[in-house]
């Protein structure tokens, strides 16, 4: 009996010494395990503050141009190809495509920098985490023979290292990823919010500033008419200003290439709106790429297109409009300004013409040109543009065909000779002047006809249009005993007259084909008052008010200046 109480004792004392030692073990593990957690919560959080920083100074870095990745950087070829903006730009010279310059940050390189930010990201956390494996412990060379198995060495000795390794750098290594891509998502949600909020406001203020632009323009009825082709835009193209640039900008307008101003693929600054780019740059036809006067498309562009027979005094008309209407702009303390050298040359010869009487010679039948001329009164310039053409163009619908001008013109001006008229020639041939006088060769209303007819053949509206009829060579005609009544220059005077000379047919076919008909008698032989109504100025104010231009000439002319009467002398 004592001695299995003494096993008891001797039992239960073994018992509480390993308790005790178990208990000893345990609170030992746990301190350690207190102090492992509380390495690994420090190594955490700071890991993790280290990862913040570099989260942050990374895009910093891709940004600079400094990352490992590849930044792809849009160029100006990228946006032609159609890899940037589509295929395409919206508006009248698509055809072209995009021009060759630098599109905006936003949102274009924009989503090329996301991208590269997040391949570096994505390649500096597979670079850590490699190069981590790559430092650690290696596996023990050679293998164990378990139960008749070879059993690689590291299976049973390297993984105790491996674990403590990892235990040691794990935490850091994940605080360090969770903090990068913290970081990283943060940049990318605030970046994603400022692009997002920046895009909708530069496209926003690329609209207003693109429609201030088109309504500013469509206020002063602005286009260009191109002199060689005839074609008619309201938006040219523009050379590169920089000396050594050849590249046409064919959509000068706020978009995808830049607000207020874009950037050339040369890299020259240019203005990016058609007004400032009409007073900045040299402009060119969209259609056939024919240079054009300076400031084409930033104003209102006037043809003065006359038709009419060979002999019918189309061109001595031109050359005396030409220089009344200097004469009249001047007294308005505006200016005629010739836009070119043929302009120039132009002017000149019809002054010499004028002020000698000497005849106009033969209008060469080729291809006309037109000759541009600058219109200014205070802040308002148009463009009048003289279509000078030999009236062979008028024999057929082929020929009239070529006159492309015609079908884009607010008003035509028929140079009628009325001496040529039969009931009128009658009375010529009477006259001690009949000798001297050079009458239209060929059938006049053949000649408008064949304008007209053809006009209306390609589906011009006519009808929503109107015709000057102008009584040419009136310096003779009013000497006439039947045209005394014609000096009033009233132009129900002008057609009853008209009618009641045998022209009554031709002044119906006139009035059928148009909306409005206007009859004018010109004198283009003698000086007369630019307020006298047989001065052949008074055309072009009339084409004026049909183009519905702001420049009202004819208007100021007839309005008395009203003048001041100075201050009282102080005694």
């Amino acid at each position: 009996m004592e001695e299995l109480v003494g096993w008891l004792l001797v039992g239960g004392a073994i018992v509480a010494i390993v308790g005790f030692v178990l208990w000893l073990v345990f609170i030992a593990v746990v301190r350690v395990l207190s102090f492992v957690l509380i390495y690994w919560a420090c190594v955490f959080v700071g890991s993790m503050i280290v990862g913040v920083i570099v989260g942050v100074l990374l895009p910093l870095r891709v940004l600079a141009g400094k990352g490992h990745g590849t930044l792809r950087q849009i160029v100006p070829q990228d946006l032609v190809d159609g890899r940037v903006a589509g295929a395409k730009p919206a508006g009248p010279n698509r055809e072209h495509g995009w021009d060759r310059a630098w599109p905006n940050y936003m949102p274009y390189q924009a989503k090329e920098d996301a991208k590269a930010v997040g391949g570096e990201v994505a390649d500096h956390t597979k670079w850590l985490w490699s190069w981590l494996v790559a430092k650690g412990p290696t596996a023990a060379k050679g293998s164990l023979r378990t139960r008749s198995k070879k059993v690689p060495a590291a299976r049973i000795f390297g993984g105790v290292p491996r674990l403590l390794w990892w235990a040691l750098i794990g935490a850091g290594a994940s605080g360090y990823t969770v903090g990068l891509y913290a970081s990283a998502a943060t940049w990318f949600a605030v970046m994603g919010v400022i692009g997002v909020l920046s895009t909708i406001l530069q496209k926003v203020a690329l609209l207003l500033a693109r429609a201030g632009d088109v309504l500013a323009r469509r206020r002063q009825r602005a286009s260009m008419m191109c002199t060689d082709c005839y074609g008619e835009s309201t938006l040219p193209g523009f050379r590169c200003s920089a000396p050594a640039c050849t590249i046409t900008h064919w959509t000068m307008l706020p978009g995808p290439l830049g607000s207020i101003s874009r950037r050339c693929e040369c890299g020259q600054q240019l203005p990016n709106t058609v007004r400032r780019a009409a007073r900045e740059l040299r402009p060119f036809c969209p259609y056939c790429g024919s240079e054009l006067v300076v400031g084409s498309g930033a104003r209102q562009t006037i043809q003065l297109a006359v038709i009419g027979s060979m002999g019918a005094g189309k061109s001595r008309l031109l050359d005396a409009i030409t220089i009344e209407l200097e004469k009249v702009l001047t007294e308005l303390g505006g200016t005629l300004t010739p836009l070119n050298d043929r302009a120039r040359e132009h002017q000149v010869q019809a002054q010499s013409r004028l002020q000698q009487h000497a005849a106009n010679p033969k209008t060469a039948h080729v291809q006309p040109v037109g000759l541009p001329f600058a219109l200014t009164r205070g802040s308002t310039t148009v463009e009048a543009q003289i279509m000078d053409v030999a009236g062979e163009a008028f024999s057929t619908w082929n020929e009239t065909a070529k006159l492309r001008y015609l079908d884009s013109a607010n008003g035509i001006v028929l140079a009628l000779d009325a001496l040529a008229l039969p009931e009128v020639r009658a009375v010529l041939r009477r006259s001690s002047f009949a000798n001297s006088v050079l009458l239209a060769s060929g059938d006049q209303e053949e000649a408008y006809a064949a304008a007209v007819d053809r006009m209306r053949a390609d589906q011009v509206r006519t009808e929503k249009r109107g015709l000057a009829v102008v009584l040419t060579k009136a310096d003779l005609l009013v000497r006439l005993p039947t045209g005394g009544s014609l000096t009033s220059g009233e132009s129900t005077a002008i057609r009853s007259w008209l009618v009641a000379n045998g022209a009554e047919l031709m002044v119906r076919r006139f009035e059928k084909d148009f909306r409005q008909v206007r009859y004018f008698v010109a004198d283009s032989m003698e000086v007369r008052d630019i307020r006298d109504p047989l001065n052949p100025w008074w055309t072009m104010d009339w084409l004026l008010g049909q183009s519905r231009s702001s420049l009202k000439l004819g208007t100021a002319l007839t309005i008395p200046v009203k003048r001041v009467a100075p201050d009282p002398v102080k005694v």
